[in-house]
């Protein structure tokens, strides 16, 4: 009876250390094992928001393929982070998605509109296309589970937050003072840069140098068996995808310096703040418009889309085949 009884005691600190170890702690990364959600912490500190005229004026230029008047919400100003926070290494995976929809039956606005915005391989055009949704994102190619999570609307992405922040609540792995939701839009900018403050892309100025990092409009083929339909201005490579990658496709090359993945191109990324034309806010922004902030650019975008200052704000509900999100764990706006 006594062994039993040190044995039960052994068990049950052991099980405590468990669930102890298992909350987050500041200044370190993070998981939550049993979805295969990695967390990296992103520690306190300044960044320069925005881009500066001259950024402004590369984007029209030979390497940019823009034009500057889509890029005049970008205003500069500094923000500066007093509390760390931790991001998502990657876009939330189809896998993760679907242990939501399991676990609450949830039906994503791209599902109950009946449409969204993707690839109509029929007319070989981009338009809104009957039936598409997260379940099938129209990239003509099976979906995986490792795939980042798309035609999921600002809406749908909040309500995976929730559902994480009240399930590690319940499990007891939620630390005090924080929650589980979308990356503030300077947040996002923040963590994204990686300590790079200073330059167009996390890894430097140098557009060539984002060959074996991104996935973003290449010199792939889009259409099998069709060469010849490319996206439009592409990067001067190959990437390997026409379309969607799966999450941290290029390893340690892909990360940035908080070791974050896919944090330009592959998915445009939701963030939580309503929309100021000026430019972003450091603390995360309820005011301005009904539209949301995306963050990242895609797959199909070209190098001015590329860079770690774009913004686009599109209204809540919409679905896109190249839209996803990733999680923050930061205090409550």
């Amino acid at each position: 009876m006594k062994l039993v009884s040190q044995r039960m005691g052994w068990l049950i600190g052991w099980m405590a250390a468990v669930s102890a170890a298992a909350v987050p702690e500041p200044g370190k990364d993070a998981e939550v094992s049993d979805l295969g959600l990695v967390l990296k912490w992103v520690p306190p500190g300044v960044c320069q928001l925005g881009s500066s005229p001259f950024e402004q004026k590369w984007t029209e230029g030979p390497e940019g393929q823009g034009n500057r008047k889509w890029f005049a919400n970008e205003g500069q100003s500094l923000a500066v982070f007093e509390t760390g926070f931790w991001m998502g290494r990657t876009e939330v995976t189809v896998a993760q998605w679907q242990q939501f929809v399991a676990a609450t039956g949830y039906i994503t606005d791209g599902e109950r509109q009946g449409f969204a915005w993707g690839f109509d391989g029929d007319r070989k055009t981009l338009a809104n296309v009957p039936g598409a949704n997260w379940r099938r994102p129209t990239y003509g190619l099976p979906q995986r589970p490792d795939h980042p999570v798309s035609c999921v609307s600002w809406n749908d992405a909040m309500a995976f937050c929730d559902w994480l922040t009240a399930r590690e609540a319940a499990a007891g792995r939620l630390p005090e003072d924080y929650e589980y939701r979308l990356p503030g839009d300077a947040e996002w900018e923040y963590a994204c840069r990686g300590r790079q403050w200073d330059t167009r892309f996390w890894w430097g100025n140098d557009v060539s140098d984002g060959a074996g990092r991104i996935n973003a409009a290449s010199d792939d083929a889009v259409v099998p068996g069709d060469p010849a339909w490319r996206w439009n201005n592409p990067f001067p490579w190959s990437d390997g995808y026409g379309f969607i990658s799966p999450v941290d496709a290029y390893g340690e090359r892909g990360r940035n310096g908080f070791g974050l993945a896919d944090m330009l191109g592959n998915l445009w990324e939701w963030c939580y703040d309503g929309y100021d034309h000026k430019g972003a806010h450091a603390r995360i922004y309820q005011k301005g418009t009904a539209n949301r902030l995306l963050r990242g650019g895609a797959f199909d975008d070209r190098p001015a889309f590329l860079r770690c200052a774009v913004r686009q704000a599109p209204t809540p509900a919409e679905s896109n085949f190249a839209r996803g999100f990733r999680v923050c764990l930061g205090p409550p706006p």
